[in-house]
């Protein structure tokens, strides 16, 4: 989702790449084949039990995000003992995520304007609850621009509005941990020993745990942070393998117990979020791509690169993209609802218009990110 301030780790950003298209082609399942999901329509043909739906799973990868801000916001601070990082950090945080996602909801002010939203016509047709509504942004209404600012703005991030953006209902969560994983960070350079840290580890988990079990993520990903070694590359890659197929299989996991998650039923308590299973498999991806060097040149390569660093403004359009273009040209072929080559075609159409949006918010958003790197620069 947004992007860290540590020294970049490619690596790390191919995977953020990689979890904005899950969540892109999770979205585009919900749209237009809403039973392949598992969730909303009921259908004997639901990908959920497979070993690899983690690779489109959206819950999973949002989870994902998660556990790695509070790894790379924490990183370099908790590695060189330097509290000046993550004071850097808080200070941006808020316009480094308020700047794109304003961008992101005025995009979409204008699609309004445009009278450009087909979403409740085409989620009939497809059979998509999801759709129709615009994942949750509401039935189209007369756009307000001021309404749009201020959600841009504040509001998405202390409210949570996100009637100009559904996917923006994670920036909330995403600024509140931030926040966790900075004090975190900061608790834990003044305290000594492995077992110290651990136990105020342990108390802030309990804490998020009890306010919503997707902030346990954070400072899950400081833990992480904090214990794993600087610069070890000596894991075997058939073992990173191994971590990067257990990590996606976990972050596969809906709850639903069978087909190739059967084995979950064994050990993994009825009670349990879901989140936590998403959670460690965002942990184990990224310790395979941390350790094992193999993996680390791969997915630093310069396909890597282009995919991390449009991966935040791709999250951030791509909703709107496939409620506009996905909706317009699935209905612009008079589709029979039983047909699945239109769908497909939506499908593909959504995804090419999502890529081309979130180039132009990828080159604003690096500006602003460099013009808020040299306005903090003196911060200590």
């Amino acid at each position: 989702m947004s992007v860290g301030d540590m020294r970049k780790d490619y690596a790390l950003e191919s995977l953020r790449g990689i979890a904005s298209v899950g969540v892109l082609f999770w979205h585009s399942l919900l749209a237009f084949f809403p039973g392949r999901t598992g969730i909303l329509v009921a259908s004997d043909h639901a990908w959920n039990t497979q070993f690899w739906f983690g690779m489109v799973n959206g819950p999973g990868w949002v989870t994902f995000f998660f556990v790695l801000s509070g790894f790379v916001l924490t990183r370099r601070c908790l590695l060189d003992s330097d509290a000046v990082p993550v004071v850097r950090n808080a200070l941006k945080r808020w316009p480094r995520l308020a700047g794109p996602v304003l961008l992101a909801v005025l995009g979409s002010w204008v699609l309004y304007r445009l009278a450009l939203y087909r979403f409740p016509q085409a989620g009939v047709l497809a059979g998509s609850p999801w759709l129709q509504t615009g994942g949750g942004m509401g039935a189209p209404r007369l756009p307000n621009i001021w309404e749009a600012v201020r959600q841009g703005v504040y509001l998405t991030f202390l409210r949570g509005d996100i009637s100009y953006d559904s996917s923006l209902w994670t920036m909330r969560i995403e600024f509140v941990g931030s926040f966790i994983a900075f004090g975190l960070a900061l608790l834990l350079l003044g305290v000594r020993g492995r077992a110290a840290r651990l136990y105020v580890l342990s108390a802030v988990v309990l804490v998020c745990h009890f306010a919503n079990p997707l902030y346990v993520a954070f400072p899950v990903g400081v833990a992480l942070a904090a214990f794993l070694p600087r610069d070890w590359r000596r894991l075997w890659w058939p073992v990173a393998a191994v971590l990067l197929a257990a990590g996606l299989y976990l972050l596969g996991y809906t709850g639903v117990q069978s087909g190739a998650f059967r084995a979950m039923g064994w050990w993994w308590g009825a009670g349990w979020s879901v989140a936590y299973a998403n959670t460690l498999g965002g942990v184990l991806l990224i310790v395979a791509a941390e350790s094992s060097s193999k993996v680390h040149a791969v997915l630093s390569q310069g396909w890597g690169v282009v995919l991390g660093r449009l991966s935040f403004p791709l999250y951030l359009v791509h909703v709107p993209i496939i409620c506009s273009a996905g909706s317009l040209a699935y209905l612009g072929l008079h589709p029979d609802p039983l047909l699945i080559w239109p769908r497909l075609f939506a499908i593909v159409v959504g995804a090419a218009a999502a890529v081309c949006a979130a180039f132009p918010l990828m080159w604003a958003s690096e500006a602003w990110v460099r013009i808020l790197a040299r306005l903090t620069a003196t911060a200590r």
